[in-house]
């Protein structure tokens, strides 16, 4: 089978900061090696999510029906190339754009999502941005496994709106969790620090005064044995988790849904 090119439009949606005298022409630039660009500022009562990236793929040959042999055979022979390929390419600009000097001055854009649009009836996929605007390497395998799961009707048949990855309410209670993480490693770092500081205080007090600290030595045990060491402390890395999705309907209702299981 010979692989094919979607008609492809990028949508850049930015929040007011980001939208500013020159952008527009400036980002058209840095993608149109890509696709054609299209750049807005977002309205306001779309500003919840932050600013945007959208890719906006149409092919006239089919390539969503899962029951469809050879929409199949389209789609995991082409589409996914194309969209592996795609997805390093859009990853790798937005990371270059925010590293480059640009006309007038025009600051670094941080995106919180990339969005992946099929069209009509078919899904857009809203995935969170990992840190310098680079999209999750399983970007393509879980829109893969989206477009499985809208075609078997896993979420049911009522509008969709976009499949969100992962969920709001996961990352809120990932961050949550994080911080939590991150509280209790530096309470720890704080205790371990004081126990060095008393420590190094009664070495000192020692070597002035070895019958003075004697005693006191006895008392907090004196020298701790080598196998009552405290594990190394391990700072928390954040690490996001995409296995829990966010349905969102177009009646406003969001069902969680476990892509894991």
């Amino acid at each position: 089978m010979s692989l094919v090119r979607p008609s492809t439009i990028i949508q850049i949606m930015l929040m007011p900061e980001d939208y500013r005298d020159g952008v527009d022409v400036e980002l058209k630039r840095s993608y149109i090696h890509l696709a054609q660009a299209i750049v807005s500022e977002l309205p306001e009562d779309a500003r919840d999510d932050g600013s945007i990236m959208r890719l906006s793929a149409r092919l006239m040959k089919p390539f969503w029906d899962t029951d469809d042999p050879a929409a199949c055979e389209l789609w995991n022979v082409s589409m996914m190339r194309w969209l592996r390929n795609t997805t390093r390419i859009m990853s790798n600009d937005m990371k270059q754009y925010n590293e480059c000097a640009h006309p007038g001055g025009l600051p670094a854009i941080n995106y919180s999502y990339v969005d992946f649009d099929f069209g009509r009836g078919k899904g857009v996929f809203r995935i969170k941005l990992l840190d310098e605007n680079q999209i999750p390497e399983n970007a393509p395998h879980m829109v893969s496994k989206g477009r499985e799961l809208l075609n078997d009707q896993a979420f049911g048949d009522a509008d969709i709106v976009l499949v969100r990855m992962p969920s709001k309410a996961s990352y809120t209670r990932q961050l949550e969790a994080f911080a939590e993480e991150t509280a209790a490693y530096e309470e720890e770092k704080r205790r371990r620090e004081q126990l060095a500081a008393e420590a190094e205080d009664m070495q000192v007090e020692h070597a002035q005064d070895p019958s003075a600290s004697g005693d006191r030595l006895a008392v907090d045990g004196g020298d701790a044995d080598a196998a009552s060491e405290p594990e190394p402390l391990v700072k928390p890395e954040f690490t996001l988790d995409y296995s829990v999705w966010g349905i969102e309907y177009a009646d406003g209702t969001v069902l969680e849904f476990d892509a894991k299981a």
